[in-house]
């Protein structure tokens, strides 16, 4: 369901910038990238999971896109505005 949402939108994402907000494992972000068409995403997550994230875009080799951010969301300074901000809210 969250491919085909993307998939949609792609006419509208297409070389935008996007925030995963609380990326986890950065599968949205990766979704953005790949069948959204997005410019750049920045995939932000709290959490240690991050670094896995970080590991799952390089072997995806979507690094050149999929900037992965571990950090607050309400303490990370973003480089640049974004367009579309994702998340799947999942717990708290």
């Amino acid at each position: 369901a969250y491919g085909a949402a993307i998939k949609a939108l792609e006419p509208r994402m297409r070389g935008r910038v996007v925030l995963d907000a609380g990326c986890g494992t950065g599968i949205l972000s990766m979704m953005c990238a790949r069948l959204g068409n997005a410019a750049r995403v920045y995939a932000v997550d709290g959490s240690a999971i991050a670094k896995a994230a970080r590991r799952v875009v390089q072997a995806n080799q979507l690094q050149g896109v999929v900037t992965v951010i571990q950090g607050r969301l309400e303490d990370v300074e973003l480089p640049e505005q974004v367009d579309f901000i994702v998340s799947e809210w999942m717990g708290f």
